[in-house]
């Protein structure tokens, strides 16, 4: 009998490209957490941004996200000031 693989297609791994074990998949997945808690909408509701450069460079989610803040003029930035991990 032919083994079944069961397949996860969500939204991070269209974009990532990845299944949920992969490094940018639970990155991303983090970012969005945080984004989230701090604002009340995720990531895939805000303007196109690049995050794999930020992975690939090695930012971590909160820095990710406040580079995104900074490039963004959506007035993200004034929502994330002054808040606490």
């Amino acid at each position: 009998m032919p083994s079944i693989q069961i397949v996860v297609v969500d939204d991070f791994t269209s974009y990532t490209g990845e299944q949920p074990a992969g490094g940018f998949y639970q990155w991303l997945r983090k970012v969005n957490k945080l984004c989230v808690s701090k604002v009340g909408i995720g990531i895939f509701d805000l303007a196109d941004y690049n995050w794999r450069d930020e992975y690939d460079s090695g930012s971590d989610p909160k820095s990710a996200l406040a580079a995104f803040a900074e490039w963004d003029d959506s007035g993200l930035a004034e929502l994330l000031d002054g808040e606490d991990e």
